[in-house]
């Protein structure tokens, strides 16, 4: 009688740490998924807003470039630069430089589309910022027309890819 109530302890002790290894591996695999989607989600969030602001400015349509420009960059700005671990709020791949990097291209696109409507002023305002996050990005050419040639460069390179 006792050895067989001993073999049933044993054998519920170890359902019991089966049972509890699997809880924590289902747990971890939980957190694993939600953390995935949302990186998932905050790609696609980016991914919308630049697709936006890219067809409006390829297509000359001033009003809606400058407007789709400026969300963009208000996302880019809202986004904190990429770590080791990502976490929501930070941006899924681009570091510090790369983040400073990809809002000179906004910025600059921005003051082309506002030369193309005549707003010097506000153009010149724009190539400052872009001057900025030139030098932030430390890229060689944090000048105007070095940041120009640069958009005009990644311009004509993606008009030549198939959409």
């Amino acid at each position: 009688m006792i050895s067989r109530f001993t073999s049933r302890r044993r054998w519920l002790l170890a359902a019991g740490i089966v049972l509890m290894f699997g809880s924590i591996a289902a747990g971890l695999i939980a957190v694993r998924a939600n953390r995935a989607r949302a990186w998932i989600r905050e790609i696609e969030k980016g991914r919308g807003l630049l697709q936006a602001a890219d067809s409006s400015y390829r297509e000359n349509r001033n009003v809606e470039a400058t407007q789709a420009l400026s969300a963009y960059l208000s996302y880019l700005e809202a986004t904190a630069p990429s770590v080791d671990s990502w976490k929501a709020g930070h941006h899924p791949w681009l570091d510090a430089r790369g983040l400073a990097f990809e809002k000179m291209l906004v910025v600059g696109r921005l003051a082309i589309v506002q030369e193309r409507q005549g707003d010097s002023t506000e153009a010149a305002l724009s190539w400052a910022r872009a001057e900025g996050f030139a030098r932030a990005a430390q890229i060689a050419g944090t000048q105007r027309r070095a940041i120009r040639s640069t958009i005009e460069r990644l311009d004509a390179g993606a008009s030549r890819q198939p959409r």
